[in-house]
């Protein structure tokens, strides 16, 4: 599964050599354009790998009675995220 961001989709492959795969990419959000949820939490190399990606900027979600907290991506230019579990 692939996104319209080559550079989200680069952080899909550096996750997937952590074995950490992509569990959907959904649509219909009304500021994202694309959302690819993985599949398990990223560790802390993980997440340094991909920060160092261009032109992607880092967020933290905190938890809700509806949501888990995560920790994901967003490619501006393309409005596309990639989002973990933590």
């Amino acid at each position: 599964m692939m996104t319209i961001s080559t550079t989200i989709n680069k952080a899909i492959e550096v996750a997937k050599l952590h074995n950490i795969n992509v569990l959907e990419i959904s649509t219909g959000w009304s500021q994202v354009e694309q959302v690819a949820h993985m599949s398990s939490p990223a560790n802390e190399e993980l997440l340094n790998t991909i920060a160092a990606l261009p032109s992607l900027r880092k967020w933290v979600s905190s938890p809700t009675p509806h949501n888990m907290s995560e920790i994901g991506f967003t490619d501006d230019e393309y409005v596309v995220a990639i989002v973990f579990p933590s």
